[in-house]
């Protein structure tokens, strides 16, 4: 069991899946923007989600071109009841999914102002102030080990994006600089 909320981002092959299941975090995010580097299909995203258990798994969305019949349409295709909300897609979709957890990514102070039905928030710029948000919190931008042992410490660690990554090949890759942290938020 892990400190803190984890949620493993741009998952884009099983190996990742895998490990972060193994490791037990909370949250999968799949990257469902074509184009991109970590986009995945979403047939592969569906036999990735058979392959493990545990985490809640999420889409990812970061395009203003995907509306809400297409975020509903590939929830219900990949059978999965929540999303990450990036970039400029619209919060305010009224998504017929049920149940729906709603996470989105908050870049500036302006950002934290129109959050109505988001279910939490992922920080992805240290400036942003959070402390005080209602929902959950999650800090995607880049902590050494060592101030991730001082939020540990201070009991301000809300949670924690970690980022999965190409394979050197098939089922291979190493997980080192993850490893390590990891290990800080692992349970004594």
């Amino acid at each position: 069991m892990l400190k803190t909320k984890v949620l493993a981002a741009d998952i884009a092959n099983l190996t990742d899946a895998r490990y972060f299941a193994a490791w037990g975090v909370d949250y999968m995010s799949f990257c469902m923007g074509e184009g991109s580097d970590t986009y995945i299909a979403p047939p592969q995203v569906k036999e990735i989600i058979g392959w493990i258990a545990g985490p809640t798994p999420l889409l990812q969305f970061k395009s203003s071109q995907q509306d809400e019949a297409y975020i509903s349409w590939m929830m219900e295709s990949c059978e999965v009841d929540g999303i990450l909300i990036g970039g400029s897609v619209d919060t305010h979709m009224a998504l017929t999914s049920e149940p729906i957890l709603a996470l989105k990514e908050v870049a500036s102070d302006q950002d934290m102002k129109d959050l109505a039905g988001i279910g939490g928030i992922i920080i992805t710029n240290k400036e942003v102030e959070w402390e005080g948000y209602a929902g959950e919190v999650f800090l995607d931008y880049v902590l050494s080990v060592d101030e991730i042992k001082q939020l540990l410490d201070s009991d301000r660690l809300p949670g924690l994006v970690l980022r999965g990554g190409a394979e050197q090949k098939v089922g291979i890759k190493e997980y080192d600089d993850l490893d390590e942290i990891i290990e800080v938020l692992e349970e004594d």
